[in-house]
């Protein structure tokens, strides 16, 4: 009897309350760095491995921070009003495939 394997393919999210705090965070303090520590304590979450899971590395994911917790240049662009639509706009084009960014 042949097995089939089904993967799945999850693409990152970040709470939209955790988003709103850190964005502010990054707007206010540019050089912040986004480690789970650090966002454990932003956000008041019970524990670093929390951080690091749920918010952390989709932030990573998303290319929002490096592997040190500091902003990418996309990053630096989400922080900033101004810029803070293409900055969503190159997450759309560049993390999520075109039937999902269809729906926003």
């Amino acid at each position: 009897m042949a097995t089939t394997t089904t993967t799945t393919t999850t693409y990152p999210k970040v709470p939209q309350s955790a988003w709103s705090k850190l964005r502010a965070k990054a707007a206010t303090a540019p050089s912040s760095k986004f480690t789970p520590p650090t966002v454990a304590a932003i956000l008041d979450m019970g524990s670093p491995a929390s951080a690091s899971t749920n918010v952390v590395s989709p932030m990573h994911r998303l290319g929002l921070i490096d592997d040190n917790g500091a902003l990418t240049d996309r990053g630096n662009m989400w922080r900033n009003d101004g810029t803070y639509g293409e900055a969503c706009q190159e997450i759309l084009q560049t993390v999520y495939p075109s039937d999902l960014a269809a729906f926003t």
